[in-house]
């Protein structure tokens, strides 16, 4: 893969050139939902999202649509471990380590602790 900064490449390829980092694009090219990109113009990357922000930011003037991507996968930042029941009438989920949601369904109430 040989491309410049400035050329209009496809996801895959930026991926590829840019693994686990903050990419802004111009004139990004979306999916039918509007969600996916598809491909688009590098104008600057970085592993540091807000050097991406700042620095980037004087290179979108020329771009009608810009967009910032992550080229990685995001590592949740806390842990869902599942639902338990305590006893009957009581559902709760123990959502962030060490905190517990609870519905009590008896006394129609809901619990964070």
């Amino acid at each position: 893969m040989n491309f410049k900064m400035g050329q209009l490449i496809n996801i895959a390829e930026i991926k590829a050139l840019y693994p686990n980092e903050w990419v802004l694009l111009g004139n990004p090219i979306m999916d039918d939902s509007k969600i996916d990109v598809l491909s688009g113009i590098p104008l600057f990357h970085s592993k540091d999202k807000k050097e991406v922000c700042y620095i980037g930011r004087d290179k979108t003037s020329n771009f009608d649509k810009i967009t910032l991507i992550y080229t990685g996968t995001f590592r949740p930042t806390r842990k869902i471990t599942g639902i338990f029941s305590d006893y009957n009438g009581l559902l709760g989920l123990d959502f962030f380590e060490g905190t517990k949601f609870c519905i009590d369904t008896r006394e129609n109430t809901i619990d964070c602790h």
